[in-house]
C-alpha cells in the first residue's frame, strides 16, 4: 500500500491540529509539518508540550508524522555559519524524535557560492557526519535538492563521502527540472532506498516569472508516470507527497480544491502504472 502525505506549505492558514484532520479526512496517511518561525506548526523553539501536544494529535486521528520540513541556518562564505547550520539540524533533529519523525527534511546552500564546488560538498559531508555522530537517534536527514542549493547529483555526493544510513534525499523532480538537472541516470538506483518522492508540478514559459509557473499534478511539464514507473511503481515503499506551495503562491487554489484533486490524481496515476 501508498503512503500519500501533503506538506504544509499548502495549508498556510491551518493549525497543526487542523492539517492532520484535514489529512485524515481527505484519505492522506501522513502530513509533513513545518519547523519555520514564519507559519511553521513548529519551530525551533517549540516546547516538549506543544510538541507532544501534537503527537497526541497525531495518534488520536491515526495519521503518521511522515516528515518534518526543516528550515534549518544555511551556510554562507562564512566559517561560522557551518556551526549555526549544525546546532539548527541537530534542534530539528531532536524535535522530530520527540515528535515521533522518522525524517526531517533540510536544506544546503548553493555549492557555487564560495566558488569552490567541491570544497563545499565535502565540507558538507564532514559537517553532516559529525552531526549524525552526536545524534544517536532513530531519525534520518533527508536533503532536498533545490534550486539555488544544492542538486540530486550534489546530493548524491555528500552521501558517499558521509556513508551512513541515516542521510539520503527527497527527489523534487520539478526543482530538478528547473536546474536543468538530468536524473534519469540514477533514478534506477533511488528505487530501494527514496524515502520520500515530492510531486509538484510546474508549466515552462518565458512568459513566467522564473521561466515557469505552479500547476495541479498532471497539468503541467513533469512526467511523473515515468518517474513513479522508474521508481519501481507499485513496489515503491517511499512516501509521496504532494508539495503545493500555497504559502509561498497565495494565488493558488488553497487545501480544500487542492488535497482531494491530488488524492484522486495520484490513486489514478498508481493505478494505471501497475
Amino acid at each position: 500500500m501508498h503512503k500519500f502525505s501533503y506538506t504544509t506549505m499548502a495549508s498556510p492558514d491551518w493549525d497543526g491540529k487542523t492539517a492532520i484532520q484535514q489529512a485524515r479526512a481527505n484519505g492522506f496517511q501522513g502530513v509533513d509539518l513545518r519547523i519555520s518561525d514564519h507559519l511553521g506548526e513548529l519551530k525551533e523553539n517549540s516546547t516538549s508540550a506543544e510538541i507532544k501536544e501534537l503527537k497526541k494529535i497525531f495518534k488520536e486521528e491515526g495519521i503518521v508524522s511522515s516528515s518534518l520540513l526543516a528550515y534549518n541556518a544555511q551556510v554562507t562564505a562564512d566559517p561560522v555559519s557551518w556551526d549555526k547550520m549544525e546546532r539548527s539540524v541537530l534542534k530539528n533533529l531532536d524535535i522530530g524524535t520527540q515528535l515521533g519523525t522518522k525524517l526531517v527534511r533540510i536544506f544546503l546552500g548553493n555549492p557555487d557560492s564560495t566558488n569552490d564546488h567541491e570544497g563545499f560538498i565535502g565540507h558538507a559531508a564532514e559537517v553532516l557526519a559529525g552531526i549524525l555522530r552526536k545524534d544517536r537517534s532513530a531519525t534520518s536527514i533527508i536533503i532536498q535538492n533545490h534550486t539555488g542549493g544544492v542538486g540530486i547529483h550534489d546530493i548524491f555526493n555528500i552521501m558517499k563521502l558521509v556513508k551512513e544510513p541515516r542521510l539520503n534525499l527527497v527527489l523534487c523532480p520539478a526543482n530538478a527540472f528547473c536546474m536543468k538537472e538530468n536524473f534519469d541516470d540514477v533514478i534506477s538506483f533511488l528505487k530501494d532506498s527514496l524515502p520520500q518522492l515530492y510531486i509538484a508540478d510546474l508549466v515552462h514559459g518565458e512568459e513566467f516569472k522564473d521561466g515557469h509557473k505552479n500547476s495541479l499534478p498532471g497539468e503541467g511539464d513533469i512526467d511523473f508516470k515515468k518517474v513513479y514507473a522508474g521508481l519501481g511503481g507499485d513496489s515503491f515503499k517511499g512516501w509521496i507527497s504532494f508539495k503545493w506551495e500555497k504559502i509561498w503562491n497565495p494565488e493558488i487554489p488553497g487545501p480544500e480544491t487542492a488535497l482531494p484533486y491530488f488524492i484522486k490524481y495520484i490513486k489514478e496515476l498508481t493505478e494505471k502504472t501497475k
